[in-house]
């Protein structure tokens, strides 16, 4: 809901590559989980089954903190104190919840530390890739379209499929 608030609002290409790479950032940790499967670690309050490896909060978690001070190192100005302490307060508070999946029981300190590097990772070269690419993007209203209309139906599609999924899991735990 945030996100698309902020694109509405905005209407920023940034935004929208940001949106998309998150979407992207999720689906790649789903993979990942299949790929490594391994499990969460036995104690814990979690009754989850799915595998820990990596750590989807930790992921998205470094994502989403990641790619905006990537974006605002780039546009760093060094008398702009307002960027240089948003940027420790947005790190600090991603690593924050990182850890409390460690110590809620959620994941080991590895599944933790494999999210959030894949996370950051994801961030930083889908940032580069968006670099890449802007300037032509912007010189052509029908591919900025396509990017507004991309994200907007990846956003649609996205809520449609967890609030689907978690409405068809309840139904079948009911029954």
């Amino acid at each position: 809901v945030t996100a698309l608030g902020a694109l509405l609002y905005h209407r920023d290409l940034n935004i929208c590559w940001c949106i998309i790479g998150s979407v992207l950032n999720i689906v790649l940790c789903k993979i990942l989980k299949r790929v490594f499967n391994i499990a969460r670690p036995e104690t814990g309050l979690h009754k989850k089954k799915d595998p820990g490896m990596p750590s989807s909060h930790a992921q998205s978690l470094a994502y989403l903190s990641v790619y905006p001070l990537a974006t605002w190192c780039l546009t760093f100005n060094p008398i702009d104190l307002m960027h240089w302490a948003a940027s420790c307060v947005l790190g600090f508070i991603a690593l924050f919840l990182a850890w409390l999946r460690v110590a809620c029981g959620y994941h080991t300190p590895g599944q933790v530390t494999v999210g959030f590097t894949f996370g950051a990772l994801t961030a930083m070269i889908w940032r580069q890739c968006g670099l890449s690419v802007f300037s032509e993007i912007r010189k052509d209203p029908t591919a900025m379209g396509v990017v507004y209309g991309t994200t907007f139906c990846l956003l649609v599609l996205f809520f449609f499929i967890v609030f689907d999924v978690k409405k068809l899991l309840r139904k079948l735990k009911n029954n």
